[in-house]
């Protein structure tokens, strides 16, 4: 039986899927959604959240296609890394653009990007274990 049954999502599918790709969609729905909430939301956090929403996404989806991903991985994951980095600077700049609060007053996310970060580092460590593991029983399909 395979993992992935054509009709819901196919292998090939996800090993096409690139970080760079996860970037861009992720920058793009986080930034439309910035703009939108800063005229619509009365929230002086909200451009943080979703900063911080966008940024946890990523890193979810990311170990996760990491972990189904079958060849180069070191490849994606130097580019996931590099771009976890772009991305961040990316939203950290257009929220505090758009914000009227700064990140210096928000404690609260601050330790939220950290442990958001530490996550990521750890994540990928975690799944690059079991890969390894699952490589040496032979349990890698």
């Amino acid at each position: 039986m395979a993992l992935f049954p054509k009709k819901y999502i196919s292998p090939d599918l996800l090993q096409r899927v690139s970080p760079i790709t996860q970037t861009i969609v992720v920058l793009a729905f986080a930034g439309i959604s910035m703009l939108i909430l800063a005229q619509t939301s009365q929230n002086p956090e909200m451009e943080w959240m979703i900063t911080c929403s966008a940024l946890g996404f990523f890193v979810w989806q990311n170990i996760l296609l990491f972990f189904l991903r079958k060849t180069q991985w070191l490849r994606y994951t130097l580019q996931s890394f590099a771009l976890f980095l772009v991305l961040s600077v990316c939203l950290l700049t257009l929220a505090s653009q758009i914000s009227t609060t700064s990140i210096a007053n928000l404690r609260e996310y601050r330790v939220l990007l950290l442990t958001t970060f530490v996550f990521y580092i750890l994540g990928t460590m975690v799944a690059t274990l079991m890969k390894y593991i699952a490589l040496m029983l032979g349990i890698n399909d």
